[in-house]
């Protein structure tokens, strides 16, 4: 008889899993390469955002030439008093800003038609303080709660995706909007509401160089928009590749210097920015306010068009009077931004 024998010695089991010390290295190396990959993938998305801003001014910048091929000047920065004083005069000016002007020519002609068919919309800008009264609601001053018997209040809730830049968020959590900047006497004022609003808003403003029109000894620092301006191409002697036309705006923030809180932001009725208060002396310069030039690109960039419908990328640490200069169109100092 033959007998089988059987081997009892040991047998390596088959595996089916991790172990639990596999599978958490496992995850580890896998959140390295996260942590590795995010800065990369954050950059790649801004640099999109920032193209897509640069975009957005590009159009702004060919929007105002097509403007000013039909009329021969460019729209006018708002349509305020004259001359420029202290106090507003409610009746007599629509305080309609240079944005407005441009819907026809960024396909947002539908929300140019409802305002010019409550309002006596003149790209010439001409008129003042001497309009019939029969005519004075027409012009009257909507905002701030002076409301027409036609408010334009309902034609002023449309967002323009091309007036807003990715990289901000000019809708979140804002307590208040900024509807008019204008020049005073001694310098710029704004006004707009404290509460929340779903009124337009915008990014962007055009360059009224460094205190706009109205202050006698800032008037040779002017830039292209300014109140009731109708400038034209040869008025722009310093060169249109060394003049800002459209810039960068945020708002206003609790903390400025971080930007963070945000109070107001702009409507795209308010009129243009300026460049005063770049100035070091005031140390705000890298700040988030309401009557700075400012983004949220990182590295401090603001986007800007200049006047020959070119966009350049400008450090908010540029020295200051070469940023003013820059938003002078006719000052006699031809100013060169760096490269």
């Amino acid at each position: 008889m033959i007998r089988k024998c059987v081997s009892f010695g040991s047998r390596k089991p088959n595996r089916s899993a991790f172990t639990l010390v596999e599978l958490l290295v496992v995850i580890a190396i896998i959140g390295i390469l996260v942590g590795l990959l995010l800065p990369a993938v954050q950059a790649a998305r801004e640099a999109a955002r920032r193209m897509q801003c640069s975009n957005n001014l590009k159009q702004l910048g060919l929007a105002s030439h097509n403007f000013e091929s039909a009329y021969k000047y460019f729209p006018p920065g708002f349509v305020g008093e004259i001359p420029v004083v202290a106090a507003l005069d409610a009746n007599n000016s629509t305080y309609i800003g240079h944005l407005v002007f441009l819907f026809p020519y960024m396909e947002a002609t539908s929300i140019y038609d409802l305002w010019s068919a409550k309002r006596k919309i003149s790209p010439t800008a001409k008129g003042g303080p001497t309009i019939p009264a029969a005519d004075a609601w027409m012009y009257r001053r909507w905002v701030s709660g002076s409301y027409p018997t036609e408010s334009l209040w309902d034609q002023h809730q449309y967002r323009v995706s091309t007036l807003l830049c990715p990289t901000d968020d000019a809708y979140s959590k804002s307590t208040g909007v900024i509807t008019e900047l204008r020049p005073t006497p001694t310098g710029i004022s704004r006004h707009g509401y404290l509460e929340p609003t779903e009124l337009g808003l915008t990014n962007y403003l055009g360059a009224s160089g460094q205190l706009g029109i109205g202050i006698a000894s800032r008037e040779p620092k002017k830039g292209i928009f300014f109140n009731r301006s109708q400038t034209k191409f040869g008025a722009i002697t310093d060169g249109t590749s060394n003049t800002l036309l459209f810039g960068e705006v945020t708002g206003d923030f609790t903390d400025p210097a971080k930007g963070s809180g945000r109070l107001r932001s702009f409507s795209w009725n308010a009129g243009p920015q300026v460049t005063e208060w770049h100035r070091p002396v005031y140390n705000y310069q890298n700040h988030k306010r309401w009557n700075n030039f400012s983004s949220f690109h990182a590295g401090g960039i603001m986007n800007f068009a200049l006047g020959d419908g070119s966009v350049r990328g400008i450090s908010t640490n540029i020295d200051s009077q070469v940023f003013i200069d820059t938003s002078s169109m006719a000052d006699g100092i031809v100013a060169q931004l760096p490269d």
